[in-house]
């Protein structure tokens, strides 16, 4: 029997259930996953269309120290998410349900788009005959592959795990062992190794993320995302509660890793890049994301306070923090380029003044939160619908991919 089509009068329930429920989403982090994409995208327009003359200006060295921090409150961000939902529905995401099952398909897609932003042209022709170097470049680690490959592992983890405490335990021990290692790492005797494998471990091959210390962000997140999630579940997520814990934790890792980075500690490790790979400055680069967290905190407090938890901007936000990663992908085609698409950085080549990039970087950035929107409208809207869309999108692509 054909099912009958919704009156229009039956409609406004779901929809006033889905603005209730989206409203229950924690303000805060949606807020800094927010920050992070207007950091990115900003961050990597002006570092592709600035001129050259405008690179030693001491405005542009804060600048480049500040956009430093985009990748790691991106990864927390991705974390935190992760741990918020899988903690809160801990049964569900121990067995191979439906929602694991289309975890591992959005992680699989996030690790094969990672991939396709690397290639020129997108076929297997062309993939086949990249000399060492171009198959270097290809394969390098990028932060959609470290959340790809990190999500995957953790939510094994979560699997066989069974119970919160020995899940979180683990990734306790984890993290240490990605932040104490990474020194190392780089002087890992890896030869003979698959690339695309040494790529993931240290930056031999050119990767720009490799999980040795980057995935400690994201484990990070997944064990702060337990932390704040009791504090917000058995009492009321004020000052106490969230901004001053986060903050006193952030600001205690800066100093501790400042501290550590003066004390001649890095004798008890290899030879190593600081401002990639050092313990200590993951510590104050955690710190800082840390702090920020606290900072938002405080603003969704003054948000409740107002009354201002149903506003359409505050909606708009939060619907964009929700689509990062898509708003990742779609701004890295457009900016760098791809398969049949010149990007926006080739086209100005590190020619435009201040203000014309700046202005660019509004347009840029408005256009990215228009497509996040519009993402986030059809994806709760018509979820089955959404679904049948991507899988036929992804096997298309897979098909021009392999006979082109």
């Amino acid at each position: 029997m054909q099912r009958a089509l919704p009156l229009p009068a039956t409609r406004a329930p779901a929809v006033a259930a889905s603005t209730k429920a989206a409203t229950k989403r924690w303000i805060a982090l949606d807020l800094l996953r927010f920050l992070a994409v207007v950091m990115m995208v900003q961050g990597h327009l002006f570092t592709e269309v600035i001129d050259q003359s405008l690179r030693s200006l001491q405005w542009y060295r804060y600048h480049a120290y500040i956009h430093g921090f985009t990748a790691p409150m991106f990864l927390f961000g991705a974390g935190m998410a992760f741990g918020i939902t899988t903690l809160a529905k801990w049964e569900d995401h121990t067995r191979f349900s439906t929602a694991v099952r289309k975890r591992y398909e959005r992680y699989a897609i996030l690790l094969a788009l990672g991939y396709a932003t690397r290639l020129y042209e997108f076929k297997l022709s062309f993939f086949l005959s990249l000399d060492q170097e171009g198959f270097n470049y290809v394969t390098r680690v990028d932060a959609l592959q470290v959340i790809g490959v990190s999500l995957v592992t953790i939510q094994a983890l979560a699997y066989f795990s069974r119970k919160r405490s020995v899940f979180l335990t683990i990734l306790a021990g984890l993290f240490i062992t990605l932040l104490a290692t990474a020194p190392f790492a780089e002087h890992f005797d890896l030869a003979g190794w698959p690339v695309p494998i040494v790529a993931y471990i240290n930056r031999s091959t050119t990767s720009l993320f490799p999980l040795f210390p980057w995935a400690g962000f994201i484990v990070a997140g997944v064990l702060m995302a337990a932390f704040v999630r009791h504090r917000r579940k058995n009492a009321k997520a004020g000052l106490l509660q969230l901004v001053l814990p986060l903050g006193v934790l952030g600001g205690g890792l800066i100093f501790l890793g400042d501290y550590l980075a003066h004390a001649d500690l890095d004798a008890m490790f290899p030879d190593h890049n600081f401002w990639h790979m050092s313990p200590w400055f993951v510590m104050v680069r955690l710190g800082v994301v840390l702090c920020t967290l606290a900072t938002l905190c405080l603003v969704e407090l003054g948000i409740h306070k107002l009354r201002a938890v149903d506003g359409p901007a505050l909606r708009v936000v939060q619907a964009i923090g929700a689509q990062t990663l898509v708003i990742y992908i779609v701004h890295l085609f457009v900016l760098y380029g791809g398969p049949g698409i010149r990007g926006l950085g080739p086209r100005f080549d590190h020619a435009l003044q201040l203000a014309p990039a700046a202005g660019l970087a509004v347009l840029f950035l408005s256009a990215m939160f228009l497509l996040g929107w519009t993402w986030h409208q059809i994806k709760t809207r018509y979820p089955k619908r959404f679904d049948q869309v991507r899988y036929g999108i992804t096997a298309a692509l897979v098909l021009v991919f392999l006979i082109s």
